[in-house]
């Protein structure tokens, strides 16, 4: 599937890596939002909590790959816009030197 970026360029993404990033998003919000509720019982035997275990090192596997994905989608996303790796050192040095700036602020009062 094709998907517009603002200055109309297009990235295409196959159905593999598109049900990829699908599949890791289910898993973000799955371990997120239900994981340890679902398996409530698990914690009180060795055979749930190695269950638990199984499951925790799959999710990271599918978040690891997803992430690899993502990384090299972004980093080709920012040249076709234009943002080099210089101007993203720039900016974040920039908010970290303004997040230290408020906390000295913070701290003289």
């Amino acid at each position: 599937m094709a998907y517009p970026c603002h200055n109309m360029h297009k990235v295409n993404i196959d159905q593999n890596e598109e049900s990829l990033l699908a599949q890791a998003l289910g898993s973000r919000n799955a371990l997120a939002h239900a994981f340890f509720w679902h398996h409530a019982e698990d914690f009180v035997s060795q055979a749930g909590q190695r269950a638990m275990t199984m499951e925790l090192l799959r999710t990271i596997q599918r978040l690891r790959l997803a992430d690899r994905f993502a990384e090299a989608l972004v980093r080709t996303l920012s040249e076709v816009l234009g943002l080099s790796e210089t101007w993203a050192q720039q900016k974040y040095f920039a908010l970290l030197e303004e997040a230290q700036r408020r906390d000295r602020c913070d701290g003289a009062r």
